[in-house]
C-alpha cells in the first residue's frame, strides 16, 4: 500500500522490550532507509501506530487474511500473490 504498513510480528521473539520500542525502533530504521533512498529529510511516520496482539490462531488467521488481501480490497491488484510488497511466511497460509 503506498500509505501505510501493516506488520504481523512474533513478540515473544523479542520479549527484552515493549510493543511501543519495538515499533519506534522499526518506524527510526525504516525511516532513514526510505528518506535516503528517497533523498529527503524530515517526518516520515505519524507518531501513533494502530498496534494490537494477537490473542488466538483464529485471530491471526483473519489477520493475516486481512493484510494479505488488503491491496485486492482497494483496487490495486487481482491477486494478493503479485502484490510486490507483500512477504509471509508460508507456514501461516491456510491456518485452521
Amino acid at each position: 500500500m503506498g500509505n501505510h504498513v501493516h506488520l504481523i510480528i512474533n513478540t515473544l521473539d523479542y520479549s527484552n522490550n515493549s510493543l511501543g520500542d519495538l515499533l519506534g525502533s522499526i518506524k527510526k530504521y525504516s525511516a532513514r532507509r526510505i528518506n535516503k533512498y528517497l533523498n529527503r529529510t524530515g517526518s516520515l511516520w505519524h507518531a501513533e501506530s494502530y498496534d494490537h496482539i494477537i490473542k488466538s490462531r483464529n485471530e491471526l488467521a483473519a489477520t493475516i487474511d486481512y493484510v494479505i488481501h488488503n491491496p485486492v480490497k482497494a483496487g490495486l491488484i487481482e491477486n494478493w500473490e503479485k502484490w510486490p510488497g507483500t512477504y509471509i511466511d508460508k507456514r501461516f497460509l491456510n491456518q485452521e
